[in-house]
């Protein structure tokens, strides 16, 4: 079976109708992992090969900007300069001081 069959046979039936490949079952209860399967395979597939191409061609761009003798920040770089130490947000400090009142010493519910 093609990608583009299983494509074709995922978008024409519902879960419940009768399987196209002539057993009396439901295409949920017959084909349709394999279907989902094959679709998920070829999806993951290209996105591996856009994934490389990218690295590729970002591979690429580092090795000409190094033989300019230019440098450039990476996201990363770029993410660590912009980054700000965190601080305490308001509902943490609303928290904790709600949580100072819970601990008083109030009879519990099935102790009255």
């Amino acid at each position: 079976m093609s990608l583009q069959e299983a494509q074709a046979r995922n978008q024409q039936l519902s879960r419940n109708d009768a399987c196209t490949c002539g057993i009396a079952k439901k295409y949920k209860k017959c084909c349709q992992a394999a279907d989902d399967l094959l679709i998920a395979q070829a999806v993951q597939a290209e996105a591996l090969k856009a994934e490389a191409a990218r690295e590729a061609a970002q591979a690429e761009a580092d090795e000409k900007a190094e033989a300019n003798g230019e440098k450039e920040e990476g996201p990363k770089d770029a993410q660590r300069k912009a980054s700000r130490p965190r601080t305490k947000s308001k509902l943490g400090s609303a928290h904790s001081a709600r949580k100072g009142k819970a601990s008083q010493s109030l009879p519990r519910r099935g102790a009255v």
